[in-house]
């Protein structure tokens, strides 16, 4: 019965992680159409690059985890939970500076199962055409 409950849990994580996938891919795409909805084929070239940087609101991160703890605590030693999932959304409150929450669960380990919940501010930088953008972030919380 335990075993079902734990395959259960591990087939609703990569469920999630797909869905999350084409989630994120949907709310990254932009509009370039123009007012009148016709362009020309220079027009169309030179309105798809931003003449400035406007970074996303929001940031979501939905992925695959692996947990390998290589430990004993207390005599109790801990396998590698092989499933996992982790996702994160971030708000931001201006160009730089955000709040963000993260989320990670791996349900099937042999002898044991984590979930992490953290919170905590992150800042980023925009930079050159929008491509690459350096961020950091300081992140606490409990395991369950």
């Amino acid at each position: 019965m335990d075993h079902f409950k734990l395959c259960t849990k591990g087939s609703w994580v990569t469920a999630l992680c797909i869905l999350g996938l084409g989630t994120a891919l949907t709310a990254q795409q932009t509009s370039s159409s123009s007012a009148t909805g016709t362009m020309s084929a220079n027009s169309a070239k030179t309105s798809a690059l931003p003449s400035q940087i406007n970074p996303s609101r929001f940031d979501i991160f939905l992925g695959y985890s692996y947990l390998a703890p290589h430990g004993t605590v207390n005599g109790q030693s801990y396998s590698a939970v092989d499933k996992g999932a982790i996702g994160s959304g971030a708000y931001y409150f201006d160009k730089y500076m955000g709040g963000e929450f993260s989320i990670a669960a791996h349900p099937d380990g042999s002898n044991d199962s984590f979930t992490t919940f953290n919170v905590g501010p992150i800042a980023r930088l925009p930079m050159g055409d929008g491509t690459v953008t350096p961020f950091i972030h300081a992140l606490v919380g409990a395991q369950l």
